[in-house]
């Protein structure tokens, strides 16, 4: 369903309430719009993104790999944001699922992130967690 005008007011509703959104509410915001892939939703991803710069230290491994993910599909890519991203995902990588370390891995590659410690710490939680990994996982961590 791509109805412009209900995408308007949504847009417009977040920009007026924007600083009562939670880490969770800014990775649900973004994560929808990525869903749609509407054409707009990068610009609306840029927001979140800075809003959710602010907020790093409060994001838990979830919230964090499904704001990447969004970010990653609608090919948004805000520099404060990605290196503020990078730094939790490091801080957090003992709380990510098999699931959670696959997307962040393809989060990195879709965006062609150039992140060494990033990318050393994902492949050691990959490492760690290799038994649990699914074919799908697999892949999308190769």
């Amino acid at each position: 369903l791509h109805h412009v005008p209900l995408f308007a007011a949504v847009r417009a509703a977040w920009r007026r309430r924007a600083d009562e959104f939670e880490a969770q509410s800014l990775a649900n915001v973004a994560w929808g719009w990525a869903a749609l892939e509407l054409r707009s939703g990068s610009s609306l991803m840029a927001e979140v993104a800075d809003r959710a710069r602010q907020q790093m230290s409060t994001f838990r491994a979830l919230p964090l790999t499904n704001l990447l993910w969004a970010s990653a599909v609608l090919r948004c890519r805000p520099e404060g944001f990605m290196t503020a991203a990078s730094e939790r995902t490091q801080q957090l990588i003992h709380e990510h699922n098999p699931q959670q370390i696959a997307n962040s891995f393809w989060t990195v590659a879709k965006l062609s992130l150039q992140n060494p410690p990033l990318h050393e710490c994902l492949r050691a939680a990959t490492a760690a967690a290799l038994a649990q990994f699914d074919g799908q996982k697999l892949a999308n961590s190769a």
